[in-house]
């Protein structure tokens, strides 16, 4: 792990370089001062905060302080107003302008956030909050091995049952994700999948299970989130089965190396789903390229318009291509080897751009993709 120049200390921990930046916070590899122990380290600009904002931030640790299961991201801390020093961004979470060089004008663009230099500030102090998370060392997942091609399917069943199965615990804790998609599917340092990102998560139990809120990422959200007027006269939907749907669109992805619609669906619904050629094609077998038929069954009981019809967990887990085979110890262990190979070597030398997580704190906030192992 490589920290900066001069080992900014921070609540007790030794700050390393920046893995995501947002527009109230940013996320920071680092490692306790006593154990040693290395997190991911989320420092979040209260002075950024609306009053509402607090609101949503009181939330999400609330849910996260409730996970604790080996497919969910897991918090181990939270530190409030705690004081820390920077050269804060106006336009973003960044807190340490980065210029190019040493002879640099002071008008180029910040290395980590590219924004201007003019829009740091002088260093200041403000108080912030910290919270310290597991480290998904093993990056995001389809960062590492995407770039391949499409999964086998043996390997994408994997990664399914431990998105289900993480999945499958957030609704046993009455938690609804709601903002399932690759980019908050990350590895640990034994790539084993991991869920992050609970700012836009809600608590079955409140309103009676019946959400009304049109959230998320549109290619992933189910129809009847965006849509719960048009389809069901505004009663609200339910969030079980729209994570359902959110973890077929991820499967297909995994699957063919594409979303299954050409556009989120809530760009073609015109007026009705029913006829929108995407959906209506897929509902029909049509677009799953070379996927198995056991895949594509499964994958077309689990994109039904009706939520009520969708496949739910445990239907799920009784499906036949749900319990195929796995990919052997031997496969696995020679792709985890070779990717951590890359990881922690890129880690390992001077001067390293570190690989792409995400970690986004609340909707507001944005991932910064940083370019991933090139020195």
């Amino acid at each position: 792990m490589q920290f900066l120049k001069g080992e900014e200390i921070l609540a007790g921990y030794r700050l390393g370089a920046i893995i995501g930046i947002g527009t109230y916070g940013e996320v920071r590899y680092a490692q306790h001062m006593t154990s040693g122990k290395r997190v991911a380290l989320k420092i979040v600009d209260l002075s950024r905060f609306r009053d509402d904002t607090a609101s949503l931030v009181i939330k999400e640790i609330r849910i996260l302080k409730m996970m604790k299961h080996k497919h969910c991201i897991r918090i181990l801390e939270v530190q409030d107003n705690v004081p820390y020093c920077g050269t804060f961004c106006d336009n973003c979470a960044c807190s340490t302008f980065q210029c190019p060089s040493d002879d640099d004008d002071g008008n180029a663009a910040c290395l980590q956030c590219g924004h201007s230099a003019v829009l740091h500030s002088d260093s200041e102090k403000r108080n912030v909050l910290v919270i310290v998370q597991e480290l998904a060392a093993g990056g995001e997942l389809f960062g590492l091995i995407m770039p391949g091609g499409p999964f086998q399917e043996d390997l994408a069943r994997y990664y399914f049952r431990q998105l289900i199965s993480g999945i499958e615990y957030c609704h046993s804790q009455g938690v609804i994700h709601r903002d399932l998609k690759p980019e908050n599917l990350v590895l640990d340092a034994r790539f084993r999948l991991k869920i992050v990102d609970f700012g836009l998560a809600a608590l079955s139990g409140e309103q009676g299970g019946v959400l009304h809120s049109g959230v998320g990422s549109q290619p992933y959200s189910a129809p009847e989130v965006y849509y719960s007027k048009e389809l069901y006269g505004g009663c609200g939907y339910r969030g079980e089965p729209a994570d359902i749907w959110s973890a077929a669109v991820i499967l297909f992805v995994m699957l063919t190396g594409r979303p299954p619609f050409v556009r989120p669906l809530a760009k073609t619904y015109s007026p009705s789903l029913r006829r929108c050629k995407h959906f209506t094609n897929l509902l029909k077998g049509v677009g799953f390229g070379d996927i198995s038929q056991p895949a594509k069954t499964m994958l077309m009981r689990m994109f039904r318009l009706n939520p009520y019809e969708r496949l739910t967990i445990d239907k799920l887990k009784n499906e036949p291509w749900f319990n195929g085979p796995l990919p052997s110890p031997d496969i696995l262990d020679k792709l985890m080897e070779e990717k951590a190979r890359k990881v922690w070597m890129s880690q390992d030398k001077t001067e390293v751009c570190y690989p792409v997580f995400f970690f986004p704190l609340i909707p507001f906030m944005y991932p910064l993709r940083v370019c991933p192992f090139i020195v």
